[in-house]
């Protein structure tokens, strides 16, 4: 036990800073700056749901634009970048603008209920609270950053 506690110790020390620095959080992308994901999540489902939606803030910590391209989960069989809107009454979606995808260097791009969102078809699975469901998203230049979306009935 003796000979197991330095170990432990360091082993610990690394954890820690590894997480101070951000490396062991699936919601950022890696050092380099570029786009990073935070609060991702997903409203639970019904049974028999086709459709979900994913949420998350999008923020560019590098020193160019970039444009999210596109997105993917093995939750569901195809997704779009939607945006709701409101007009007369009626809540409609249609397809987001590069103008709206795309997130200045330290800019941020919310992706929220009644906004821009991932919508998420050919639902495989309902989503249960308190899961979590995989969510890649696709980039111009930074290429893909993968997040894992919290299932949360805000």
């Amino acid at each position: 036990m003796k000979r197991a506690l330095p170990f432990m110790l360091s082993a610990s020390l690394l954890l820690v800073s590894l997480v101070a620095a951000g490396c062991g959080d699936d919601d950022e992308a890696d050092g380099d700056g570029g786009p990073v994901a935070v609060e991702v999540w997903a409203r639970p489902t019904a049974p028999g749901a086709e459709t979900a939606a994913f949420y998350f803030e999008l923020g560019n910590d590098g020193s160019a634009p970039d444009r999210l391209i596109g997105a993917e989960s093995p939750a569901c069989t195809s997704t779009m970048l939607h945006r709701s809107s409101m007009a007369d009454g009626v809540m409609s979606m249609q397809p987001a603008t590069d103008d709206e995808l795309t997130v200045a260097p330290a800019g941020t791009v919310m992706f929220e209920p009644g906004g821009l969102h991932v919508m998420c078809m050919g639902l495989l699975d309902p989503l249960v609270e308190g899961e979590s469901v995989p969510l890649v998203l696709t980039f111009e230049t930074a290429g893909s950053l993968t997040l894992s979306a919290d299932v949360e009935d805000r």
